[in-house]
């Protein structure tokens, strides 16, 4: 554990360093890459998604959509996306339903079903410069957990 944060350091250190990375990252953007070792991976089922270039989180790729609307569906949200629908569900009860709450469930509860809508929580505030927004965690079965463990290891680099 303790190499793979030295190796995270090494590697955010070299980036910031490196002219590719002055030219390629908009001003006011910071990156920060960690490496996680086999036992820390997690695991995304893939997606068709359709991701803005400067971006590829579902949380922040979810919120720039309010940028243009006051409402959203959970339909309209998986049409502009494409998010697969499992993922899309966790994204949104994470910005909803969790501790930080940047958008309102419509109605409330802490489950996204099909018919709920949402709009931008305006009345949010954090004392905090940055925040994080938890993600709700994928419950992995034993075989899927294997299963990630053997394609990870089977990856040379």
């Amino acid at each position: 554990m303790f190499m793979d944060i030295e190796l995270s350091k090494e590697i955010n250190e070299s980036f910031r360093q490196s002219s590719q990375a002055m030219t390629k990252l908009p001003s006011g953007i910071e990156l920060s890459v960690h490496v996680l070792n086999t036992v820390n991976w997690p695991t995304y089922p893939p997606m068709d998604a359709r991701l803005p270039p400067e971006l590829t989180v579902s949380q922040t790729f979810v919120l720039m959509l309010f940028s243009d609307a006051q409402k959203l569906s959970l339909q309209d949200i998986r049409d502009a996306t494409r998010i697969e629908d499992n993922e899309l569900r966790r994204t949104l009860q994470s910005l909803a339903c969790g501790k930080v709450r940047v958008l309102q469930k419509i109605p409330e509860g802490s489950e996204v079903d099909h018919n709920d809508s949402f709009v931008f929580n305006d009345a949010f505030k954090s004392p905090l410069f940055r925040i994080k927004v938890n993600a709700i965690q994928l419950k992995e079965t034993v075989e899927e957990n294997a299963s990630t463990i053997e394609s990870v290891n089977s990856v040379s680099l």
